[in-house]
């Protein structure tokens, strides 16, 4: 199969798809191709030394070095997402054969991926462009040392096999997160007690939903969204004089808030207690039908 030059995305299903194999591939030297999205048992080692930026890959282990991997990952990709690896592999994604450098790497993302228990430990610190890592739906969560520049960290609920069943395990996360962070999201590991103690303080989004979480207290100063929705959350300390976003949907037992900040653009208070809000801001009068409250939280008159 020849690749026309002027392609920028395609979409490999199936099997077969390799160079030498029973589908060749042939990319000019000067494609403009920059995103593929694979899918299948399928062989990709001839595809290297593109422009490629964004690989996608569906129950494929692309850095195995076996058939159905990439000989050579283009040093020209930004981000790498791996979806639905969530059966017994030979391989599983980060093992030793992970290379060592991704030189343009800014994103990687992990969707249902179980990690195998006894996979060798891998390594992302060499990857010094790297700004965002996200796991989602997935087990054995690997435990990582993060590079001092990364932006953005996602831990979002554990992968519980449909026909087995089963509960959610304590991942192994570490909670020592570099200060560079800007964007925190560990989400939907009810009771589990994986909130870092101390937050990054140059923390501008911080996401701690159906955590299980009673009290929170020590917020970074610096946030501008904080979405602490679906706990059990009664009582809330006063807000960062910065916040743009709010959401505490779901506390079932919150019924009042401190002061909200002037900042403040959006809120959401559905499935609370809260019947009125204790001052209103310029950019949210019209946005919420909640009357101003009577006394300050936590006072009576």
């Amino acid at each position: 199969i020849e690749i026309p030059e002027s392609v920028i995305s395609i979409s490999l299903s199936g099997s077969g798809f390799q160079q030498g194999g029973p589908v060749g591939c042939d990319i000019p030297p000067s494609s403009k191709l920059e995103s593929i999205y694979i899918s299948g048992y399928n062989g990709v080692g001839g595809i290297m030394n593109t422009q490629v930026k964004k690989i996608s890959s569906d129950g494929i282990n692309i850095f195995t070095g076996n058939y159905s991997s990439f000989k050579q990952i283009p040093s020209t990709v930004e981000e790498i997402h791996f979806y639905n690896m969530n059966n017994s592999y030979d391989e599983n994604p980060f093992d030793s054969k992970m290379p060592l450098s991704l030189p343009s790497i800014k994103k990687i993302s992990f969707d249902e991926v179980i990690f195998e228990e006894t996979s060798t430990p891998f390594s992302i610190t060499n990857y010094t462009t790297l700004e965002e890592i996200s796991f989602k739906s997935s087990s054995n969560y690997p435990t990582l040392t993060y590079p001092q520049n990364l932006k953005k960290i996602t831990f979002d609920n554990c992968y519980i096999d449909p026909y087995y069943g089963g509960e959610c395990v304590k991942p192994n996360i570490n909670l020592n997160f570099p200060e560079s962070l800007v964007g925190l999201n560990i989400s939907n590991f009810p009771n589990l007690d994986i909130i870092p103690s101390v937050f990054p303080q140059n923390l501008q989004e911080l996401t701690l939903s159906n955590m299980g979480l009673s009290a929170l207290t020590d917020i970074p100063s610096t946030l501008k969204s904080l979405n602490i929705s679906n706990n059990g959350l009664e009582i809330l300390e006063a807000f960062p004089t910065q916040l743009e976003i709010l959401n505490v949907a779901g506390n079932t037992n919150l019924k009042c808030l401190p002061t909200l900040p002037t900042t403040l653009k959006t809120i959401n208070v559905s499935a609370t207690k809260i019947t009125c809000i204790p001052n209103e801001t310029d950019k949210i009068k019209s946005t919420i039908s909640l009357p101003l409250c009577p006394n300050p939280c936590g006072e009576t008159p």
